[in-house]
């Protein structure tokens, strides 16, 4: 039966300490804060929240440079591979803004291992039911999700930088001149072109088709370990469903706690078991913040 004990948060004791995580989350007791603020209880930082991840990021880009102790850490989304690996080959590094990012699509991922799922005394469902669980709350959203990840990833592609400004006025002699130095640009030619071999719909339907396939991993639906979508899909979602029913949370009072607020409880008796059961990106972020950060 499940306990909730009163007190401050650990980061509350942290608040003078110097060092800060900024995390995904509009207030504290949003899932974020309460995850990471639980799972870095014995270091000496504290966790806020920053809103969204591109509020993250342009925070972390503005001050990186002032406040060389502030930390940065935001959902995978729709990043690639290389982007995301790169984060953490090189965090913390207060020159690459302090920025790391989830090897998963979101937090909520990594509790959708049933592994460590199963050491929650919350949780009252069996490892073959959880999975089947996970399974049929996946196969709802997948092709819906795959859609999706084409269109950000399509999003994504029209907003990278392909041409870049004029650095020097020689050719900007007149009104007329100007005008003919900016629409005689090649790259809008080249934009116009790729833009639109990108949205030819064979193009498109490709790329759904190979979005399918990276997520099933060649399966017909949705198979616990095969494919990617337990990484790439939402974590937020699948285990929302998954766990209803599954979950059995009471207050002191015995009153039942529903919805997000028994998965944050479930949560944070998780990430406040011992370190080997964590997930592996939960001991890395441990290591690389101890780098840096010193324990209480």
């Amino acid at each position: 039966m499940a306990r909730i004990e009163s007190g401050a948060r650990p980061s509350d004791v942290r608040h003078g300490a110097g060092h800060v995580l900024f995390v995904e989350g509009s207030t504290p007791e949003t899932i974020d804060p309460v995850v990471l603020s639980g799972l870095l209880t014995k270091l000496s930082i504290l966790v806020e929240p920053l809103g969204p991840a591109r509020s993250l990021e342009n925070v972390a880009s503005a001050m990186h440079a002032r406040h060389p102790n502030y930390y940065f850490l935001i959902d995978r989304d729709h990043r690639t591979t290389e982007v995301v690996e790169q984060s953490w080959r090189e965090f913390p590094n207060e020159r690459t803004s302090n920025l790391l990012i989830w090897r998963r699509r979101h937090l909520e991922n990594y509790f959708l291992d049933v592994d460590y799922l199963a050491l929650s005394q919350f949780v009252t469902c069996g490892k073959d039911q959880l999975i089947e669980r996970i399974e049929r709350a996946a196969a709802k959203r997948i092709y819906m999700e795959a859609a999706n990840l084409v269109i950000i990833g399509i999003r994504e592609t029209q907003k990278k930088s392909w041409i870049e400004k004029f650095d020097s006025c020689a050719g900007f002699e007149s009104r007329d001149s100007g005008r003919s130095m900016l629409v005689g640009r090649p790259e809008f030619n080249i934009r116009l072109a790729n833009v639109g071999v990108t949205l030819e719909p064979e193009a498109i339907a490709a790329s759904y088709d190979s979005e399918v396939c990276d997520l099933l991993g060649g399966e017909s639906v949705p198979v616990y370990g095969k494919g990617t979508w337990l990484h790439r899909m939402s974590g937020k979602d699948i285990l929302s469903e998954a766990l209803n029913g599954c979950l059995k949370v009471w207050t002191v009072n015995k009153t039942p706690i529903q919805g997000p607020d028994a998965i944050k409880t479930m949560a944070r008796e998780l990430v406040g078991k011992g370190h080997d059961d964590q997930p592996n990106d939960f001991r890395e972020l441990i290591r690389l913040l101890t780098k840096v950060v010193q324990p209480i």
